[in-house]
């Protein structure tokens, strides 16, 4: 059994734990068009079983974040468990309301509905990211630089977001672009949001600013 932790209702919706009540809302609105039926984010990802149940985890999540104090409750739940103070899943009795909080959700982070969850809703492809979905898949980064004939090294840069050994911003894009389709996601998507060439964006936004 994996000792990873489950998504709790934050990550659930995308949103930090010092949220505000409009944070939450629009988090939630823009889970529920993620999920709706004709979604091409979840195209192909999930079975209608999993959809049903993300959906029902994204109502519940919301119905206790939204609520002053079952938010308040909710949070003293997560530091209890970020302490070791919670009690273990096993101990718990069938019912047991606490339940609710963060181990009832959909299915471990790891798990291949979680690494799919995470995959579709993903706001930033950070590099670590990037490697767990290439070993979920079960992709060599050697078999990966063979194909695309892109620098294993750069590569290992890319997914260990290593500013020094990374290519220029023109490259690096086209880089990634390669990778992301080789691992089976949106190559757009995965440029827009990687955080060494959002961090180039912003730097030349501010630029242009100040000219």
């Amino acid at each position: 059994m994996s000792s990873r932790t489950k998504p709790d209702f934050y990550q659930l919706l995308g949103i930090q734990p010092d949220a505000s009540n409009m944070d939450i809302i629009n988090a939630y609105r823009q889970a529920k068009l993620t999920y709706k039926t004709d979604s091409m984010a979840v195209y192909s990802l999930f079975d209608d079983t999993e959809l049903n149940q993300i959906r029902a985890d994204i109502e519940r999540a919301y119905n206790t974040l939204s609520h002053a104090e079952k938010r308040l409750a909710y949070d003293a739940g997560l530091r209890q468990q970020a302490s070791g103070q919670t009690e273990k899943p096993e101990r718990q009795h069938a019912g047991d309301p606490r339940q609710n909080n963060v181990v009832d959700l959909t299915t471990e982070a790891q798990s291949p509905a979680g690494i799919r969850y995470r995959m579709a809703v993903a706001t930033v492809f950070s590099g670590s990211l990037l490697r767990e979905i290439r070993e979920f898949k079960g992709m060599e980064l050697a078999a990966i630089a063979e194909h695309t004939k892109i620098s294993r090294q750069y590569l290992q840069a890319i997914e260990e977001e290593d500013h020094h050994h990374l290519p220029e911003p023109a490259y690096l894009k086209g880089y990634l672009k390669q990778y992301a389709a080789e691992i089976g996601l949106d190559p757009e998507r995965v440029a827009g949001h990687y955080p060494p060439l959002q961090a180039e964006s912003d730097q030349a936004a501010r630029t242009l600013s100040t000219d």
